[in-house]
């Protein structure tokens, strides 16, 4: 009798001691997964902040190349506006030249009626003095 109840009393107490350890191993394994879920938090921060950052990284990249790329735009924009002006330049240089070549004939073809205006002048005057001449030998002749 004893015997048994020694029996069962070690069995209780195995049975209870495998229940201790069983909870003793589920409590250890709870803040073994417990302390890797922290870990694995504070790792996720990290690689969060760590993703702001490149990001913060390539947007001022990104800003730069905008910017950049803005740039070679009106400077692309702006030498198509010189070379519009050049040629523009170039056609008014050329329309210049000719309005310069035109009155250059115009003022030659001035001159040579201005030559034929002083020569029918003189003419004119030559005939006017002639006409005096003979008004005053015609007024002597009828004087005397």
């Amino acid at each position: 009798n004893i015997n048994i109840s020694k029996a069962i009393t070690s069995e209780k107490k195995e049975t209870f001691n495998k229940g201790s350890n069983t909870r003793l191993n589920q409590v250890i394994k709870f803040q073994s997964l417990r302390k890797r879920v922290l870990d694995l938090e504070e790792k996720n921060e990290e690689l969060k902040n760590s993703l702001d950052d490149a990001n913060k990284k390539l947007r001022v990249r990104n800003d730069s190349a905008n910017r950049y790329f803005d740039q070679q735009r009106k400077q692309e924009a702006l030498r198509k506006h010189v070379i519009e002006l050049e040629e523009t330049n170039a056609k008014a240089q050329k329309n210049i030249e000719q309005k310069r070549e035109e009155l250059i004939q115009k003022s030659a073809e001035i001159m040579q009626k201005d030559e034929t205006l002083q020569k029918h002048t003189f003419e004119l005057q030559e005939t006017n003095a002639n006409i005096q001449t003979i008004l005053e030998d015609s007024k002597r002749k009828n004087i005397d």
